[in-house]
């Protein structure tokens, strides 16, 4: 959000609704909101994260929590997330998944300094999809 959206833009957070999910989520969510910035910088540097996106500012409320039934959004993730682990895995069959993901081009999917795992991906869309 720092990258693509507009400086008023905010952003609720929804993560599927299990009691593992709920413990880490809102524990590393605490951290991250923290007000000591002294602090930001090593846990910044610890946990590979770019200087300046901490503390967290862009996403408001608390995460809200769903289950896959309530919040199709997470159906989507997980998808992807299965996608993007079979490329880092390089799994049989999977280009086509891959292509579909990444709109033919899954060496976006490839780890390098500035793109962890498929994170930069969104950067390959030209514009928004009308029906979406």
């Amino acid at each position: 959000m720092r990258e693509m959206a507009e400086p008023s833009e905010v952003a609720l957070m929804t993560a599927e609704n299990n009691e593992d999910t709920r413990k880490e989520v809102k524990a590393m969510q605490a951290v991250l909101r923290a007000t000591n910035p002294e602090s930001f910088e090593l846990l910044a540097l610890a946990a590979g994260i770019t200087p300046g996106f901490l503390p967290i500012t862009k996403i408001i409320d608390g995460v809200q929590f769903a289950s896959k039934d309530e919040a199709p959004l997470l159906q989507i993730a997980d998808a992807c997330a299965f996608i993007i682990r079979y490329f880092l895995e390089q799994r049989q069959n999977v280009k086509e998944f891959c292509d579909v993901l990444t709109a033919n081009s899954p060496k976006s999917l490839a780890p390098t300094e500035d793109n962890f795992a498929g994170s930069r991906i969104l950067t390959f869309v030209d514009k928004p999809d009308p029906l979406i």
